[in-house]
């Protein structure tokens, strides 16, 4: 063989040079857009050896290397650059990863092999836990259960989301509870609960709790408590609650987690129901898409554009304790409220708009969690004289 015609292994791939010529199998391949980088085209590329190595190709070479590679096809690839492995997600085990630059040329190969080079992790790994959960693994099984398509909300933007269970044809009782979203986002990785394995229980037992925890209780919606406001304002930028600190026609806001001023914010939903079973009442929060599955349109939809209806006010309690975890968490969550453990200690005051119209003339306290008490009424005691 010529010296032209000899390929490198994979295994042998350093960074210390950039004239390199493989033979390649194109195993998988996606689109990134991580937030702090522009977009990229990610793969992983197989040699005859079965060794697999990481390839990133910049936005402006997608289109070409989109052309010249075709999944599961052998091609041979020469000059480009081999660099260290970066962020904390990796697809392969090896501390190097290829990178496709203008200079690179792509041939066809004369080389077959119908071979898919997947190293499959069995379900037993998987349970007991000793998987890396820095790499990412190939798993085959059969799709069971399947889902219907959600929308969920990932650095403020819509993604869609499908979730299923995974089944080892080998171990009938071997079943994996699996999502698949449209993007991957390594900055915000999603966790699914297995919700078949949440016992339901009643309201009664609710008021019992004193625990964070995962429940599930069947009731129906009795009324929506229209004495507090139905949204409150939220970051553009990161989706996290603001606060309002001026009263001008366009007003300024306070975000906690973008530490400035800002002025583009838009209506989340807040809805405070009144549910129902057989064991008792009580009031949840809805907060977000989970709120928008219920109305059917989304709080922007609905929302008139006015800021009259929003005072100069601080985070409530409901809200700021769910916000002060994740957006993910908060754009699909449901709070259940206790309405006799809050204290009024200057928290979020309901807007007169949003108050019975026999309260409109008590005097204005504050309050998250109960509604404006009738004035009170000084008495004289009787003289005894």
């Amino acid at each position: 063989m010529t010296p032209n015609k000899v390929f490198h292994l994979i295994s042998d791939l350093k960074p210390f040079k950039d004239k390199w010529r493989v033979q390649v199998k194109l195993i998988h391949s996606w689109i990134q857009n991580p937030p702090y980088a522009d977009e990229s085209l990610e793969m992983v590329l197989a040699d005859i050896t079965g060794n697999k190595i990481q390839c990133s190709c910049k936005r402006s070479c997608i289109k070409r290397v989109q052309r010249s590679l075709s999944l599961g096809k052998c091609k041979v690839i020469e000059n480009m650059k081999i660099s260290g492995t970066g962020g904390k997600f990796k697809p392969t085990k090896l501390s190097y990863k290829m990178n496709i630059i203008n200079d690179t040329v792509f041939t066809d190969s004369d080389h077959n092999d119908d071979s898919n080079f997947l190293t499959l992790t069995s379900f037993e790994e998987i349970l007991g836990g000793s998987i890396d959960t820095t790499r990412l693994i190939e798993i085959l099984g059969q799709a069971v259960e399947i889902g219907g398509v959600q929308i969920i909300q990932v650095h403020n933007e819509d993604r869609k989301r499908v979730q299923f269970r995974l089944r080892d044809n080998r171990l009938r009782d071997a079943v994996l509870p699996l999502v698949v979203v449209d993007q991957n986002n390594e900055k915000s990785p999603i966790v699914i609960d297995d919700w078949d394995d949440v016992g339901i229980i009643m309201i009664s037992e609710l008021h019992e709790t004193t625990q964070l925890e995962n429940v599930k209780i069947v009731c129906s919606i009795e009324a929506i408590d229209t004495d507090w406001a139905w949204y409150y304002f939220a970051c553009k930028k990161c989706g996290e609650i603001v606060t309002r600190i001026s009263r001008a026609a366009k007003p300024l806001f306070r975000c906690a987690i973008c530490k400035a001023n800002v002025s583009k914010v838009f209506p989340k939903f807040k809805l405070h129901l009144i549910a129902e079973d057989d064991s008792g009442k009580c009031k949840l929060v809805l907060l977000g898409t989970i709120a928008q599955e219920l109305i059917g349109f989304q709080a922007t939809e609905l929302w008139d554009g006015s800021y009259d209806d929003v005072e100069i006010e601080t985070e409530s309690e409901p809200v700021s304790l769910v916000e002060g975890g994740s957006s993910s968490m908060s754009s699909e969550m449901v709070m259940l409220v206790d309405a006799d453990s809050h204290t009024s200690s200057g928290d979020c005051m309901t807007p007169y708009s949003k108050r019975k119209e026999s309260d409109n003339d008590l005097p204005d306290i504050t309050s998250t969690s109960k509604k404006i008490c009738t004035a009170a009424v000084k008495t004289e005691k009787p003289s005894t004289d």
